[in-house]
């Protein structure tokens, strides 16, 4: 397992932060992501036609010890997605009600910030579902759910995507973020009470 239950609540919870006093994405969200290829797939090289190996190559290896920030391209392509994220985000109907009012370009700064931890490492004291819950509750109110979670993690997937990121980097992200829908769920039934 590449990353622990830990690590993939602390990068939804960041991404949850795209929106203004949060957001994030979901398991569900995968059936609307235009994903070009499985991410499970990236799980096994193929050697030749029709043989698999578990076995990493030394490549393979030295690139696994990497943090997926590193791997995905460092600061540059941290503000690229970040921007190209927000870009898609404040234009898209269902969203933009969430982000009238709020101040977009500190919220693409603290995105950046939280984007670099949850690609290279997580505080031990982090609740990231309180954090989620909490921040959000303003949004939940006002409707945020499941189905705004699902829109935000199609907005990443395809910024990475137009931003070129391999799909097995793209799965990495995917990973991450897609346990953090129930928070999302949990929110907005919360707000209906």
């Amino acid at each position: 397992m590449l990353f622990s239950s830990k690590n993939l609540s602390l990068f939804a919870a960041f991404i949850i932060l795209c929106l203004p006093g949060g957001n994030a994405f979901a398991p569900s969200f995968t059936r609307a992501l235009p994903l070009r290829a499985s991410s499970a797939a990236s799980c096994v090289r193929m050697r030749a036609p029709g043989i698999f190996s578990l076995k990493a190559s030394a490549e393979e290896k030295s690139t696994k010890t990497k943090t997926l920030f590193e791997r995905i391209g460092g600061e540059a392509a941290l503000d690229a997605a970040v921007n190209s994220f927000y870009d898609r985000l404040v234009v898209d109907a269902e969203l933009a009600k969430f982000f009238e009012g709020a101040d977009v370009k500190a919220l693409r700064g603290h995105q950046k910030a939280f984007m670099r931890i949850a690609f290279t490492g997580i505080p031990e004291d982090l609740d990231v579902a309180n954090l989620m819950l909490t921040k959000h509750a303003r949004l939940f109110e006002m409707g945020l759910n499941g189905d705004s979670f699902d829109a935000t993690a199609g907005h990443l997937v395809g910024s990475l995507q137009d931003l070129d990121v391999p799909e097995d980097l793209i799965g990495e992200v995917v990973a991450i973020v897609g346990p953090l829908r129930a928070v999302f769920e949990q929110g907005a039934a919360a707000a209906k009470k």
